[in-house]
């Protein structure tokens, strides 16, 4: 009996150790293997968020007495026609792309040996570029080449102007709001429709020349994109004169809020301003 009651004894005492052990292994294992939250940094991608200062940034102040004046153009233009947009209505940032199809004749811009073809049109809600310190209702912008390219290679062109009752309707500028206007309210109507524009785009020159150089003074610098990444690799055309388009309510708020808003001058830095002064006669 004796024997029994101390080998029972014995058993339940070595189970209580055994209990408290697989206890604190449990315990340890859960605090060892407990999973550790990392938090990421948010780093900033590209040089319009970036918290260190980029190089050649657009867009800039422009003063007609920092440029360096010539009658020489460098760019060729071809125009052919009307053009059909594709309309990529995005609140904050519409486009319209330019619908190209084989064996039309593109319209191009060649600078040297190479060719631009027009891939889109926007517009932001006042003018980035800021000549002789004038502000503007809006901006209008050309967007030539390849956006995909490594590294960027575009040439954009662009036009400031202001909205005015009773203007002529078939410059360029109403025609870019008109098509604005029509496909944004086309695809609240109906968002599975194309919403197709047409415009004009040779009416950018006024003797309706298709091809040659611009019949109008411009400025011409390399700088940057204004929007996205803001990389460089843009040779910007700018038009020194501002344009006017017929108030039709892209100056409304339900409207503008279709379109970017202006990015602040950036430094001009050492780099060259030219003023091309009569590049067609």
């Amino acid at each position: 009996m004796k024997k029994t009651t101390i080998a029972l004894l014995a058993f339940l005492l070595a189970a209580s150790y055994s209990f408290r052990g697989v206890a604190q292994i449990k315990k340890t294992d859960t605090t060892v293997h407990k999973p550790v939250v990392v938090k990421k940094k948010h780093r900033p991608e590209g040089c319009c968020n970036s918290l260190k200062p980029c190089k050649l940034q657009s867009p800039i102040n422009i003063y007609a007495e920092h440029a360096h004046r010539t009658t020489s153009d460098k760019y060729q233009f071809n125009f052919f026609s009307k053009e059909v947009f594709n309309p990529d209505i995005d609140p904050g940032h519409t486009k319209l792309v330019y619908n190209y199809t084989s064996g039309e004749h593109p319209t191009t811009v060649t600078l040297g040996t190479k060719t631009y073809r027009l891939n889109q049109i926007h517009m932001h809600n006042a003018n980035e570029h800021i000549i002789d310190n004038k502000q503007h209702d809006f901006e209008i912008h050309m967007v030539y080449g390849n956006p995909d390219a490594k590294p960027l290679d575009l040439v954009v062109v662009g036009i400031v102007g202001d909205y005015k009752d009773h203007t002529n309707q078939m410059e360029f500028a109403n025609q870019v709001c008109a098509a604005m206007k029509k496909a944004i309210d086309c695809k609240e109507h109906n968002p599975k429709e194309h919403c197709r524009q047409t415009i004009d785009v040779g009416s950018i020159i006024k003797s309706g020349a298709e091809s040659g150089e611009l019949n109008f003074p411009y400025y011409s610098y390399y700088g940057s994109l204004t929007t996205g990444s803001c990389a460089t690799g843009v040779h910007w055309i700018v038009k020194q004169k501002p344009v006017t388009a017929e108030k039709i309510g892209l100056e409304t708020e339900k409207y503008k809020n279709y379109f970017p808003g202006a990015r602040r001058p950036q430094k001009f830095e050492d780099r060259g301003l030219q003023l091309v002064l009569e590049p067609r006669k």
